[in-house]
Formats: C-alpha cells, structure tokens, sequence
C-alpha cells in the first residue's frame, strides 16, 4: 500500500470556539495508503515559490502506489497534480469523492493521454 497525499485540508472556522476544524472526514481514504497532507490550511498562493518547493520535497517519490486527493485551493492541486505526475513518467492517481456511493473512486490517468508506458529508451525522448 502506498501513501494517500491531501493536498491541502480543507478547514473552516468553528463559530463557537473561533478554532479551524477540518471541514470533512478525510479517513475512508486510509483504505488506499498512509493519509498525509502536503500543505497546512489557508492561503498558499501568497507565494508560489515556498509551495512548489514544498510540493517536490513532500511529492518526490510518488509513484504508481500513491494517490492524490484534489482538495484545498485550486492552484495548490494544480501544481500537486502536474509535479506527481512529472515524478511519475506522467502517471497520477486520483481519488475522488462520489456522494451517491459514499466512498473514493480511483482515478488513473497519464498526462501524456496514453496508458501507462516505460521510460523512454533515450533521455529527452517522449514515447507517443
């Protein structure tokens, strides 16, 4: 089993106590991989520089095992996504919430619109 990366948790603040709490339950996840966030809540796109940073230390060895789940500011799952799929020959996988069922629905995809192929023979070539 791989790990599970939330993008970024997504919180709102309680009326009651002024504290954040997590908006939703983010655990049916766990059934895929170790839950780990890769951003703290709030405004990541202040600065972009300190966040891509962050992104490729945390995203570094995701590979075929791993998931992304596309929570948090749009922009942060915009780079998440792109630099997964850049550290995995352009495969990422998706989790994404269905109400109707209840539950995360895998999705596979390659960025370069092909199933999943090898490194390419040459450094620099693109298979197609």
């Amino acid at each position: 089993m791989g790990t599970v990366y939330i993008v970024q948790e997504p919180v709102k603040r309680d009326r009651a106590t002024g504290e954040l709490v997590s908006t939703f339950d983010l655990t049916p996840a766990s059934r895929f991989g170790t839950l780990e966030f890769l951003l703290p809540p709030g405004p990541v796109m202040l600065s972009p520089h300190p966040m891509i940073i962050r992104l490729r230390q945390k995203l570094y060895k995701f590979s075929d095992n791993d998931f992304l789940v596309p929570v948090g500011d749009p922009s942060a799952i915009a780079a998440a996504a792109a630099i997964a799929a850049e550290f995995n020959v352009g495969q990422i996988n998706l989790l994404k919430w269905d109400n109707r069922q209840g539950t995360y629905i895998e999705i596979k995809m390659n960025i370069f619109g092909r199933e999943y192929t090898a490194l390419p023979a040459k450094a620099g070539e693109l298979a197609l």
